[in-house]
């Protein structure tokens, strides 16, 4: 974190009636720009809130949810009028950014789903999961009355598992 030195082209909205107008301390983080306000609900330990937080929540008359984010239209960090601020969700935020070619489609059960990474291939952590599975369990009262009947090592070879596989997955079943 730096101060911003005197001359250097802050944001017009620093004029706002919200914004303290004893300290005018403007701050450069990650570079944004951000003021002293630790009394804001969103304020980080330090007592800084980013200044284009502070303009959309003007701008719309409401508090920013944490989920919700600021797209400066014309990519500068330090221009924070509100004309330039556009309050955006997380995903629809990294679709302006990174375009159609985060959309993919889940391989386990075909629903169409925004990449977090290049290389995601399931929708959710279930269908992930689901993938890795080497066989289709049969449902949990039938394995367990087999269990009963063959025995755990028995009904592993059946399955094409260890028994103590079959142990593990009646008892994350249960």
């Amino acid at each position: 974190m730096r101060r911003l030195q005197e001359g250097t082209p802050v944001a017009k909205s620093l004029n706002c009636d919200y914004m303290a107008r004893k300290k005018r301390e403007r701050y450069l983080v990650n570079g944004y720009e951000a003021v002293r306000k630790p009394e804001h609900p969103r304020a980080y330990k330090n007592g800084l809130v980013y200044t284009h937080r502070l303009v959309a929540e003007k701008k719309i008359g409401r508090l920013l949810n944490p989920e919700e984010h600021i797209h400066h239209i014309d990519g500068n960090r330090l221009n924070n009028t509100p004309e330039n601020l556009e309050v955006t969700t997380n995903e629809g935020h990294a679709r302006i950014h990174y375009g159609p070619k985060r959309e993919g489609r889940c391989q386990r059960c075909g629903k169409s789903f925004w990449k977090k990474k290049k290389s995601s291939q399931y929708c959710c952590s279930q269908c992930a999961q689901l993938s890795r599975q080497k066989i289709e369990w049969p449902d949990s009262a039938i394995l367990k009355a087999m269990v009963g009947k063959y025995g755990y090592e028995k009904m592993g070879r059946l399955l094409g598992v260890s028994g103590r596989a079959v142990k593990k997955h009646l008892k994350i079943r249960s």
